[in-house]
């Protein structure tokens, strides 16, 4: 036909096609699909010290929603599957796959100093894990120290004069020197403050 109505169709079937999916979810409703497989494009990865070594491994992380999220590693075949599940504050665990006592711990310590945003340090000491945490309460006023969950010092910083101090409120291992070192980390903005609510 010369009035057009054949040549739109032919350069519409000349046009390359979509790609198909391989199957089809008949199951679950589609924004649900969309939004599983939209978890598993969030993939980073961890870089880790393991017996003096720096490992970098593929992770995926995917928020399983009520404050819970897995982290999933793979081996360095690809195919071995860790998991690491979150599940609130300072609270995380081991739940899949075969690990040395050593490595898994290596792994936690990464996750933990990466993905807890108040968390400055962690490290071993005496044989137990320390996490160091620097971090400004809402309607606070002051810096809060924690080690393992427990209130050790704060940092104030007086506004007349520009200046910090500190204050020891609970006996620990801390020396001045690291108070000092939490000073520089908030002066150049590496504390995480929460934005007011207004």
């Amino acid at each position: 036909m010369v009035n057009g109505s054949i040549v739109p169709l032919a350069e519409e079937l000349a046009k390359p096609s979509p790609p198909r999916l391989l199957f089809k979810n008949t199951y679950l409703p589609r924004f649900i699909f969309t939004k599983k497989i939209s978890n598993f494009v969030n993939m980073n990865s961890l870089t880790f010290v393991y017996k003096g070594r720096e490992i970098t491994a593929p992770l995926e992380v995917i928020d399983k929603g009520l404050n819970t999220i897995d982290y999933h590693l793979r081996g360095k075949d690809g195919l071995s599957l860790f998991i690491f599940r979150y599940m609130g504050p300072l609270n995380w665990s081991h739940i899949y796959g075969e690990l040395k006592d050593d490595l898994k711990e290596a792994i936690l310590d990464a996750l933990i100093e990466r993905f807890e945003r108040t968390v400055v340090k962690v490290f071993w000491w005496r044989g137990q894990r320390q996490i160091v945490e620097v971090s400004f309460p809402l309607g606070g006023g002051a810096f809060n120290v924690r080690i393992n969950k427990f209130f050790i010092a704060t940092i104030q910083y007086e506004e007349t004069t520009g200046t910090y101090s500190y204050h020891y409120h609970n006996p620990s291992w801390l020396k001045d020197r690291h108070m000092e070192y939490f000073i520089e980390l908030i002066k150049a903005g590496k504390v995480y403050i929460p934005e007011m609510p207004y």
